[in-house]
């Protein structure tokens, strides 16, 4: 074989691997520290949540858009990872029961 065609070939091959690497990071098996969850960006946050299974309650989606909902996550975000939430209503204890559940599921110790 010649140089320019080994050459060739182990760019193929790197490139390969990091696009598989790339893959995996991006399903659902990665893990976070509590440190990378706290500096993730509400929209970040949200994504994760979302990607690992989050389901937003319906009542919720009619009055509330991605972006506030990516936003009250990242507030309360304390108090939901434990399951709890500072609003009354139904959906968000729902809510904060899934993010707990994610929560402990994506959390590297």
């Amino acid at each position: 074989m010649s140089t320019k065609k080994i050459i060739l070939l182990l760019l193929v091959l790197s490139s390969l691997a990091v696009g598989s690497i790339i893959a995996y990071r991006g399903g659902k098996n990665v893990s976070y520290t509590d440190a990378e969850i706290e500096e993730m960006s509400a929209s970040d946050l949200y994504e994760v949540l979302i990607n690992n299974g989050l389901q937003v309650n319906e009542d919720l989606k009619k009055e509330l858009t991605d972006e506030q909902l990516a936003e009250y996550i990242k507030s309360d975000f304390n108090l939901l990872k434990n399951g709890a939430t500072s609003r009354s209503h139904a959906g968000y204890k729902e809510m904060a029961d899934d993010i707990k559940k994610i929560y402990e599921s994506i959390l590297r110790k």
